[in-house]
């Protein structure tokens, strides 16, 4: 968590220096990166709440807010770690060593967790909505993700939104924890990359964006479909 932190300040801070705009940032997380890309987002929150100049957990100086984040397309993540803590264990790991893994403390890392301690700050001051603070949100998922299960990012998305947040959820049918990022796009499927580059646009409001085609011989399938169709299957994600 603590890298990812960093990274963001760094980012937001040289960006700049390799012809990037500060402006026109997205951040966009698959599985993993869709739950640390939250925590994140949501400590930072949390900061600027309490009126911190740092970063509440590790003490990161940070000149920049949630909010210059143009936008934040979470993808197949786990959201509430308490949930999927025993669905992790009925896969093999360990929930002793998932709660070790965050120091006994899970809920400190747990978006869905995390967004109830905001709400409970913000009831301090009414005046202001606690969407002035995030960016826009837009949550993907495949519904048939053996890993981590759809209804995860259903009721993020649900606690988002009754935090008053700009937030919405897409679910792709028939598709896998890996399917958007790996099975679909090899079968030229680029479906998911079509929507991240549509937001990238909506959000930026960059025009100048060369039109997304997925016609372009770099998009087209790399193997035959029955392959991916076994891989799918064998696949245990």
């Amino acid at each position: 968590m603590l890298f990812c932190s960093t990274g963001h300040f760094i980012i937001n801070l040289y960006i700049d220096m390799f012809g990037g705009d500060p402006n026109r940032i997205v951040l966009v997380g698959q599985s993993a990166g869709a739950h640390l890309g939250s925590c994140v987002i949501i400590r930072k929150v949390i900061s600027e709440l309490s009126g911190d100049k740092c970063d509440a957990e590790y003490n990161l100086p940070s000149t920049y807010k949630a909010n210059q984040i143009k936008g934040f397309v979470p993808v197949s993540g786990p959201y509430n770690l308490v949930t999927m803590q025993e669905i992790f264990h009925q896969h093999g790991l360990d929930r002793n060593l998932i709660s070790n893994m965050f120091s006994n403390k899970i809920e400190t890392h747990s978006p869905v967790h995390l967004m109830e301690r905001c709400k409970l700050m913000k009831r301090d001051d009414a005046l202001l909505s606690l969407k002035q603070y995030f960016p826009p949100i837009r949550v993907l998922h495949g519904k048939i993700d053996k890993t981590v299960p759809y209804q995860g990012s259903v009721e993020f998305t649900s606690c988002l939104r009754n935090a008053g947040l700009d937030a919405a959820i897409k679910l792709y049918e028939g598709w896998s924890h890996t399917d958007l990022i790996l099975e679909a796009p090899m079968g030229g499927d680029h479906t998911f990359h079509r929507d991240i580059f549509n937001l990238v646009e909506l959000w930026t409001g960059n025009d100048s964006l060369i039109e997304f085609d997925d016609s372009l011989p770099v998009c087209r399938s790399i193997c035959p479909q029955v392959l991916i169709t076994i891989g799918r299957t064998c696949n245990p994600f």
